[in-house]
This record gives C-alpha cells, sequence and structure tokens, in this order.
C-alpha cells in the first residue's frame, strides 16, 4: 500500500473498529482502557491530516475519519 490516501484511509478504518462507540454515557474500566491504548494513535492520524493540508495532495477525511474523531473526543 504505497498510496497516502489509502493508508489513511486504513488506519481510521482500523482505529473506528477498536474505539468504543457511543452507546451509552457511562464508561466501564474496559473502554477507558481502550481509551488510553488507542487515543495516542487517534492524535497522531489527526495531526498527520492536518500536516498533509498544506501538501500539493492532502489527504482528504471520509466519514470514518469525522466518525472517529467524535468518538474520541467523547
Amino acid at each position: 500500500m504505497e498510496n497516502p490516501q489509502e493508508k489513511f484511509e486504513a488506519a481510521t478504518k482500523l482505529l473506528l473498529s477498536k474505539l468504543p462507540r457511543d452507546l451509552s454515557n457511562k464508561f466501564d474500566d474496559e473502554e477507558w482502557i481502550l481509551y488510553e491504548r488507542y487515543i495516542p494513535q487517534t492524535l497522531a492520524l489527526a495531526g498527520n491530516y492536518n500536516d498533509s493540508q498544506t501538501k500539493p495532495k492532502p489527504l482528504i477525511p471520509n466519514m470514518d475519519f469525522v466518525i472517529l474523531m467524535v468518538n474520541a473526543a467523547k
């Protein structure tokens, strides 16, 4: 996979599958462990997206990326 957009989308999909979805407003210890484990990678992905915006071919976010950012912010 050489295409940066494909890598970005694959990373987004993987992280989205790992972070808990907003099914309830209560968090248990297992959910906190998952957030602790995957928030650094999610922040790195967001940083890569942000950094790409000044390049000739910036990364294009998709709905999975938006959902990932919303889930990570909760």
